[in-house]
């Protein structure tokens, strides 16, 4: 129900569908992690819009989504939304993408993994310093 109410017009029940995937990926942590994954390129498809609101509600969703998913579980996710044409999402995207770094930098287990997938992530970031969009360099 949430995959289909997340693509709804009305911007409310958008962001509390957002509010709903923050507190279960909060409470359940890694039992969520499955689902996580699948409701992650919805997510970064609402960076897409340009309402204040509904950045803050996806921001504070993904935020949450740290307790069950780790960047190196949405690598080709985050590779699209990078490639996508619209500029606030690559913006936003990237934003996240330094608060899970910064966040996850001091664990142990980041250091093997997440390395990895920043690995694998920087070729979408060497094209994004030739963007056409001034904030996105």
């Amino acid at each position: 129900m949430c995959k289909r109410l997340i693509n709804d017009s009305n911007i409310n029940v958008v962001i509390s569908v957002l509010k709903i995937l923050g507190a279960l990926a909060k409470g359940l942590r890694k039992h969520f992690a499955p689902y996580a994954k699948i409701f992650f390129p919805y997510i970064i498809n609402k960076f897409k819009d340009k309402k204040t609101l509904l950045l803050e509600g996806t921001n504070t969703c993904l935020d949450e989504f740290y307790f069950c998913m780790a960047i190196e579980d949405v690598v080709e996710d985050t590779k699209e939304g990078l490639a996508d044409k619209n500029p606030g999402e690559k913006i936003q995207l990237m934003n996240w993408i330094d608060r899970a770094v910064e966040r996850k930098a001091k664990d142990r287990a980041f250091q093997d993994k997440g390395k990895e997938a920043l690995k694998q992530l920087f070729p979408s970031f060497e094209k994004l310093c030739n963007d056409g969009a001034v904030e996105v360099r």
